[in-house]
């Protein structure tokens, strides 16, 4: 039987290796493609539009669409906060207003009053006459002072759900709950009551819409998240939804052709690297039996014991039976 001659492991190169190879710098090629989108990575930086015509020039200047846009809006003849009457009642109601601590039931009449308020003037007007220059940390820190005074700020808007409005005497129906932040606020959020939705506003708990928003400032409301207990700033008032408006965009999604080239890599891969575990322990062991000085058989016959060759027992046997002659014994010994 000849004996096989293997080679030591790392003289071959296998072409289950060069395969595994070819594919894993197809993935990583794929990989790097998708990571250097930098629409991949706004959830990095909120509040910062990752534009997907990174690199294209500027639109020129004169060609920029007004600011604002804001469709539809329902006034509401009634009494608001320049009527020294309305302050009075309202200061009252905000005596068991209590800030840092979940909405009451008790502090509602204040609630509804400031709706009310809402209604009843245009929103250039209220954002004519609200304060411009009021940070996150002063209503936080002082709310007693700006508790019933309209506050204007430019937000991010990250959330937007209806709710049924309980019973109240304003005959509101539907009421708005909106969350977001501004640049100053980064990521403490405000909370934002409407009592009608502006057109272009898409409902739901991950949107992304960037609008001026101006409104009364109610209380700071105490509320939990699944990590600890915070607090943030409730006003009511209006919205109006700058051009061009993000809504419900996301990061750009990989295309079905990137999909099924990662998955078919990744076989390719763990069947390269299995293939190429068997093809070493093979090696290995080959090797130690050529170091042992074992044969290594090409292939084993089906039936051994049948393919062995006779052997003449009857002649063994009177070959081991014959005496040994005294020279023949001298000759051994000596």
């Amino acid at each position: 039987m000849s004996r096989r001659r293997v080679s030591t492991y790392g003289s071959t190169f296998s072409g289950a290796r060069v395969m595994s190879l070819l594919m894993t710098l197809a993935v990583l090629g794929a990989l790097y493609n998708q990571v250097r989108d930098p629409n991949m990575w706004r959830w990095l930086a909120p509040g910062r539009e990752a534009r997907a015509d990174v690199g294209a020039p500027a639109a020129p200047a004169e060609s920029k669409k007004p600011a604002t846009e804001f469709l539809r809006e329902t006034i509401v003849e009634g009494p608001n906060d320049q009527d020294d009457g309305q302050m009075v009642d309202f200061k009252a109601m905000c005596r068991v207003i209590e800030d840092k601590k979940p909405l009451k039931n008790y502090e509602m009449p204040a609630y509804w009053k400031l709706a009310k308020w809402s209604r009843t003037q245009p929103f250039d007007q209220l954002e004519a006459r609200a304060r411009k220059d009021v940070v996150f940390t002063q209503m936080w820190q002082d709310p007693d002072t700006y508790r019933g005074k309209l506050i204007r700020m430019k937000v991010h808007v990250r959330r937007a759900l209806v709710h049924p409005a309980p019973e109240n005497e304003a005959g509101f129906k539907d009421i708005y709950e909106l969350a977001g932040f501004t640049d100053e606020s980064l990521s403490f959020p405000y909370f934002m009551i409407l009592t009608e939705k502006p057109d272009g506003l898409d409902l739901g708990a991950e949107i992304e819409a960037d609008g001026v928003f101006v409104g009364y400032f109610l209380k700071v409301m105490g509320y939990e998240t699944f990590k600890d207990k915070r607090a943030s700033p409730v006003l009511i008032g209006k919205l109006k939804l700058l051009e061009g408006a993000r809504k419900k965009k996301a990061a750009a999604p990989m295309g079905g052709w990137m999909y099924g080239a990662l998955a078919a890599g990744a076989a390719v891969v763990v069947a390269g690297f299995f293939l190429q575990t068997a093809f070493i322990q093979k090696s290995r062991k080959s090797n130690r039996l050529r170091v042992s000085g074992e044969v290594v058989p090409e292939e084993l016959p089906t039936d051994f014991y049948a393919s062995a060759s006779p052997v003449d027992v009857s002649a063994q046997v009177a070959s081991s039976a014959e005496p040994l002659s005294s020279g023949g014994a001298t000759q051994q010994t000596s």
